[in-house]
């Protein structure tokens, strides 16, 4: 066999094992892509379930009517919760202050609410030079809204920082917001001590207990408030005759 025949030989052979080596690079590339594409679809399957179980529980727990809406980092207080946990929103609701991040949620009715304040809140030397002023400045401002209310029949202070972006002020402007905003709320609050009302239609406070009833059965038949919830309102504004 000649020199040029061995050679064409060699490349012929050398272009078959290319053309094979081609060919499979072709399937596997393929095979990868449809195994991601599997993944990402699976991956978008497993996001729209969490966030529609997401949703769903906070319909479930989130006032049907929210008055304000702030990020709020939960600062102790609330029986069987952590010291701290920072993100999540507080709603200020029609009948209730409910604060929530992921599936955590601290539901704190008005009925069982004492009182509202503010208490100041310690801030680092970064967030005090962003903020405008020198550390004890902004010592002084007052972010951290302090819940007092009844829990399982114990008296509890529920602490939420207020949550400005990198501001103090703004911070300490939202919080007065969540007080400002419960004010309008403030009737529905459980007092300390509860006096005897001087008639039986009227409870302690002056607040007409029939106009509440009606307000609230007018909330039970729009379906903003359940069956239970409607119960449980209507026997804590009983209580307060």
């Amino acid at each position: 066999m000649s020199f040029l025949k061995k050679l064409e030989e060699i490349s012929k052979k050398a272009t078959e094992v290319a053309s094979e080596i081609g060919v499979e690079s072709q399937k596997r590339y393929a095979e990868y892509q449809q195994k991601t594409e599997e993944q990402r679809k699976v991956a978008e399957a497993e996001a729209a379930r969490k966030k529609a179980d997401t949703d769903a529980f906070l319909a479930q727990h989130i006032p049907s009517i929210v008055k304000f809406k702030v990020a709020a980092n939960y600062h102790g207080g609330y029986p069987g919760m952590p010291d701290i946990i920072d993100g999540g929103e507080l709603y200020v609701g029609e009948w209730d202050l409910v604060w929530v991040k992921h599936q955590t949620v601290i539901h704190l009715p008005y009925c069982d609410t004492h009182d509202l304040e503010l208490e100041n809140f310690k801030v680092s030397m970064v967030r005090s030079i962003i903020a405008g002023g020198h550390d004890n400045d902004v010592h002084r401002l007052k972010n951290t809204v302090v819940v007092v209310c009844r829990i399982n029949d114990v008296k509890q202070r529920v602490k939420f920082e207020i949550w400005g972006g990198l501001s103090v002020h703004a911070g300490a402007l939202n919080a007065q917001k969540v007080i400002d905003h419960m004010a309008e709320f403030r009737h529905l609050f459980v007092a300390e001590s509860q006096p005897t009302p001087a008639t039986p239609q009227v409870a302690a406070g002056g607040i007409s207990v029939t106009a509440e009833l009606e307000r609230l059965a007018e909330l039970h038949a729009k379906g903003v408030l359940d069956a239970e919830e409607f119960k449980a309102f209507k026997a804590k504004l009983l209580e307060k005759l």
